[in-house]
């Protein structure tokens, strides 16, 4: 992010991050003599920033975090069981566990994470063979969607 002033002037730098209501000061300081000031924001959601300067408040800017996703699974007999987390997580996210074939998916279930992101699913399934799987997410008020690793599962 770049804040732009005049050289000498401070700055205060807000940032409101979902699912949160108020905006927080999260950098501030005096412009150099360029007039621009410029730094690293990393949020953990869905972010909308502005600038307040001597000569007011600037227009804000969002930036939209997309989580990383992985997904684990293993095969007792007829049954998968399903695992992963979302980084970063956040709880009561819905999780769709989809089939891979053919570069077609089909949905075969859902699950929610838990507050730190982590979510699980088993069920029973009537093939045999390796069946491979993919989980992903939409997007909500705090994070995109996302989309998991594939993973390969063999029942007998």
């Amino acid at each position: 992010v770049t804040v732009t002033g005049k050289a000498g002037d401070t700055f205060t730098l807000f940032a409101l991050t979902r699912p949160g209501t108020v905006y927080q000061a999260v950098r501030s300081g005096t412009f150099p003599a360029s007039g621009s000031y410029s730094t690293a924001i990393t949020p953990r959601g869905n972010t909308r920033l502005f600038a307040r300067t001597a000569a007011g408040d600037s227009g804000t800017v969002a930036v939209s975090v997309r989580p990383a996703m992985s997904l684990r699974g293993a095969a007792s007999g007829k049954t998968g069981s399903f695992s992963g987390t979302i980084v970063p997580g956040h709880g009561n996210v819905a999780v769709r566990i989809f089939t891979v074939k053919n570069g077609a998916l089909t949905l075969i279930g859902s699950t929610r994470t838990l507050s730190d992101g982590h979510y699980s699913f088993s069920r029973t399934f009537a093939a045999k063979g390796a069946v491979t799987f993919i989980a992903q997410t939409l997007s909500d008020g705090q994070n995109l969607s996302t989309q998991s690793n594939r993973v390969t599962v063999t029942f007998k």
